[in-house]
């Protein structure tokens, strides 16, 4: 992979806003510019490059994960063959698109420690939380292949002396893709790249100073009084992450928000009117790890707006309650794993009426009747219920994706058959074609009756090899070489033969097609 680094030029901030924590921005180098050839033998100059920009926005990420290889491939494409025809399909899959509100900039490189270039750069976003495999260009960087629109694309070849094409000069063209590469594909600009975001300045004199002081200052302001100000981590009630937290501090802290300071990440939890810090990290498989305690936070002031309101947490407490609940009882219902069957009801019941006063045990045969009846029938309907929930037909995706593995299925059997029926009919067809092109190779030995059969042997042996017209030749050269007279007429007698001038001398009226042949062949000769 070639090595590319950053210059000292003046470049454009991006800021980065908080979005979905599903996806994640990214940085891109499309390509460089300039008035010389790329590696591509391809020239794309500065004023052209600013044109091209205005089709980035809402441009699509594109790339081929290879799941074996655990990187991307390049631009990907196969030959689909169906009804006869040929199509090439596009194999990539979209993992991103650039921000509708892009910044695009021009900044220099230095590419291998050699060449500079003046890469134009843009910034998207990626699908990380949907297709987990784009994560790797965030956390390593991959290499990135711009691709033109075909059909907008207007350039010209330039023309060295000899009037031979030498470069390829764009002069306008829309950008349809930005493709993910892996490390062993090289781009044409040997830089480009996908990235996650980085945040860069070009100091002027003083200014790097001015800035320390400026953020000590703000540190000094926003600590002033004892209070702390931190950054919250987009975290929504219910997922992964906040499962985690609620159940390391449930019964023990109530949760207030999640927030980081720089790259540690944290939670502010409460209890007994006080506020806790608690870190944690995630490691490589997902898992979230906790430290051994909390520590208390002098002096924190809550924000206004709650991270979380009281009616999600209150929601999800409810749903974890009776989660939890149900779990127990269906745990109750096993029998118990020490090979013993557990007591019968009837059994337990009787021996506690045993240990209970004879006053308790009438009380409860009197009273007791109609409440088992009530509560019998309340655990069968949490059974019905229970079951319900996982009953595939009422999930709408899975009947329409059933429906539709149904018609696929149907449709794979029916092409199935008809495809059989044609390789039936073409064989068949293919028999009888070879037939009749039999019969008319041995009716044309045939009519080499004056040859004898040593002479036709070969073609005899390879009927089925050789064409008709093969035959044909042979079998004239052989007359030619064997220098035969042909008599036509069997009923004739013998002293007074029927010739042919092979020389062609004559009026043709008559005269047989293989003997025209053999004179054809004889002139060759």
């Amino acid at each position: 992979m070639h090595t590319s680094v950053k210059m000292n030029s003046p470049i454009e901030f991006i800021n980065i806003t908080p979005l979905n924590p599903l996806i994640s921005k990214c940085q891109i180098k499309v390509c460089y510019v300039g008035d010389t050839p790329n590696r591509n033998r391809s020239v794309i100059t500065k004023e052209v490059a600013k044109k091209m920009a205005n089709s980035l926005p809402g441009c699509p990420i594109v790339g081929f994960y290879n799941e074996a290889k655990g990187d991307f491939e390049e631009h990907n494409r196969i030959i689909d063959i169906s009804n006869g025809e040929f199509k090439i399909k596009d194999t990539t899959r979209p993992y991103g698109f650039v921000d509708l509100n892009a910044k695009v900039w021009f900044q220099k490189f230095l590419d291998d420690g050699v060449n500079e270039h003046e890469y134009m750069m843009t910034e998207g976003w990626l699908w990380t939380g949907q297709y987990p495999e784009c994560q790797r260009i965030i956390d390593h960087g991959n290499n990135q292949s711009m691709e033109l629109d075909e059909n907008t694309l207007n350039a010209s070849w330039s023309k060295n002396d000899n009037n031979k094409p030498q470069f390829f000069i764009i002069n306008e063209a829309i950008i349809s893709k930005l493709c993910t590469l892996g490390v062993e594909n090289e781009p044409c600009f040997e830089g480009s790249n996908i990235t996650a975001p980085t945040i860069q300045f070009a100091f002027e004199d003083g200014f790097k100073e001015q800035i320390v002081s400026m953020m000590s200052e703000l540190k000094d302001l926003l600590n002033k009084g004892g209070e702390k100000v931190f950054t919250r981590y987009s975290v929504e009630v219910g997922d992964a992450l906040w499962d985690a937290l609620y159940s390391h501090v449930e019964g023990k802290y109530g949760i207030e928000s999640v927030c980081e300071d720089g790259e540690q990440k944290f939670a502010v939890v409460t209890a007994d009117d006080n506020y806790y810090r608690l870190d944690f990290s995630v490691n490589e498989e997902g898992v979230v790890e906790f430290a051994a305690e909390a520590t208390v936070i002098e002096g924190y002031t809550p924000d206004e707006e709650p991270q979380f309101s009281a009616e999600s947490v209150a929601e999800y407490a409810s749903k974890k309650k009776k989660k939890k609940e149900d779990e127990e009882e269906e745990k109750e219902e096993k029998p118990a794993d020490d090979g013993k069957e557990p007591p019968k009801k009837e059994d337990k019941e009787e021996d506690d009426d045993k240990k209970k006063p004879p006053f308790e045990k009438k009380k409860e045969d009197s009273d007791d009747s109609d409440e088992d009846d009530d509560e019998d029938e309340e655990k069968k309907k949490k059974k019905k219920d229970k079951k319900g929930k996982y009953n595939l037909e009422e999930i709408q995706e899975y009947t329409e994706l059933s429906a539709q593995y149904s018609a696929l299925e149907e449709n794979y059997n029916n092409a199935q058959s008809r495809i059989s029926e044609l390789e039936n009919q073409l064989a068949e067809l293919t028999t009888f074609k070879k037939g009749i092109e039999k019969a008319e190779k041995e009716k044309m030995i045939a009519s080499f009756y004056m040859l004898s059969d040593e002479d036709k042997k070969d073609v005899v042996a390879n009927i089925d090899t050789y064409s008709l017209d093969d035959i044909e030749a042979k079998l004239s050269i052989i007359c030619v070489r064997n220098k035969v007279s042909f008599n036509l007429d069997d009923d004739k007698p013998e002293d007074k033969p029927t010739t042919y001038n092979l020389n062609g001398e004559g009026d043709d009226d008559g005269v047989p097609a293989w003997v025209k042949a053999v004179r054809a062949v004889a002139s060759k000769m």
